[in-house]
């Protein structure tokens, strides 16, 4: 995703410098409370991730970044959790900050600016209409500058920029209209635009603006006036993504395919097409999907416990427990995996095996899910009997 890696952390960065008297985001309860919530349940990524979002608005930037870090543990694929770390890392660094501006930012710090800025390109492909309220406090993290040479015309993008990351997404794009009736050219006000509709579900007019940036981008291309980087895959996998929201599979996967047809190494399209063929019970394409994004991302605990899933559709049980166990190998706390693993262990007579994974799930799941807990504790009860 690097066009929109570069072309959104550009703007972020910018925007720090916009006056900002929006509210913060507010979470209610007390930190105090928010750490009891945690006790009670520490196998719930959103409880960490609150008490993140209170650390941060309280300028805690370390104990913001462990809870966000914790809520990751949890869950890999929270993209709200990724976008919260790449806030807080920039919102705690002015030195970071500062060279990430650079055109040459110093060796010592490059490692660090690409580890943080891969933070956002996580966000966006595990879900690209994440909300964007949370930019608020970056916003607020840094000085404001006032420049009166800014024309009307940058002054509203700019302006545009500062009411999305408020979350003011109807107000947002009424700036952003304006700007591009006088510079139709202005991409980014475009792009912004398209994930403000976006953001108010108003997916047609997403995929209008994706859809018009690609077939400008298509039109530089081939007056080859346009740098090598930028390429359609990105505004695709936006396409793609909200389709996919509308619950339109068919075009959705058009929309990946493009992606993938155009970048195969980007896996989270893979694993899209994978879900939508999936949801369309063709668990053999599913697979193929699959694999192909973990032959980019073998690591992914997540798309293991998928494969698993379709192959136990497949009836193949000895397959699908190794992908199982590799899930839970790499995330010990993926209670899905867990309590799958232990379903079909039943189902083959394993039942000690199934016991202590049933086991395992009571005591990782969150506590919000009660049925399942229930059941689970009945199984154990069950088996242990027989």
């Amino acid at each position: 995703m690097y066009f929109l890696k570069t072309t959104l952390a550009g703007i972020i960065l910018t925007s720090l410098f916009i006056a900002c008297s929006g509210p913060r985001v507010i979470v209610q309860e007390s930190v105090q409370e928010l750490q009891q919530t945690v006790e009670k349940d520490p196998t719930n990524h959103i409880a960490h991730y609150n008490l993140g979002v209170k650390y941060l608005s309280d300028n805690k930037y370390d104990e913001a970044i462990n809870a966000f870090n914790e809520s990751l543990r949890l869950r890999a694929h929270f993209a709200l959790a990724h976008f919260a770390i790449y806030c807080t890392e920039y919102a705690k660094s002015s030195n970071l900050y500062e060279q990430s501006l650079t055109d040459e930012p110093d060796e010592d710090m490059l490692d660090k600016i690409n580890e943080v800025n891969g933070h956002l390109d996580y966000a966006f492909m595990y879900d690209p209409f994440f909300d964007w309220r949370l930019g608020t406090i970056l916003l607020e993290a840094k000085p404001t500058i006032f420049d009166p040479l800014l024309s009307n015309v940058y002054d509203l993008l700019l302006e545009g920029f500062r009411q999305f990351f408020l979350g003011k997404y109807q107000q947002s794009i009424k700036k952003l209209n304006r700007t591009l009736e006088t510079f139709p050219e202005y991409t980014q006000a475009r792009l912004f635009r398209g994930l403000a509709f976006a953001q108010l579900q108003q997916f047609d007019g997403a995929i209008a603006d994706f859809e018009k940036i690609i077939d400008e981008m298509e039109s530089f291309n081939k007056r080859k006036i346009l740098p090598v980087y930028l390429n359609p895959s990105d505004l695709y996998y936006l396409i793609g993504y909200a389709y996919l929201k509308q619950g339109k599979l068919i075009e959705a996967e058009t929309a990946f395919q493009k992606v993938v047809e155009n970048k195969f190494g980007y896996y989270m399209a893979h694993f899209q097409l994978s879900d939508i063929y999936q949801r369309q019970r063709n668990y053999s394409q599913a697979l193929k999907e699959l694999d192909a994004a973990l032959f980019v991302e073998p690591n992914d605990a997540l798309m293991h416990f998928n494969k698993g899933v379709f192959l136990a559709q497949l009836r193949k049980s000895g397959e699908a427990i190794e992908e199982y166990e590799t899930a839970i190998s790499l995330n010990p706390n993926l209670y899905e995996a867990i309590y799958n693993l232990a379903i079909l262990q039943e189902h083959l007579g394993d039942n000690e095996e199934a016991v202590e994974n049933f086991t395992k799930f009571i005591d990782v799941v969150p506590r919000s899910h009660q049925n399942y807990l229930q059941k689970a504790k009945e199984k154990v009860n069950t088996l242990n009997k027989n």
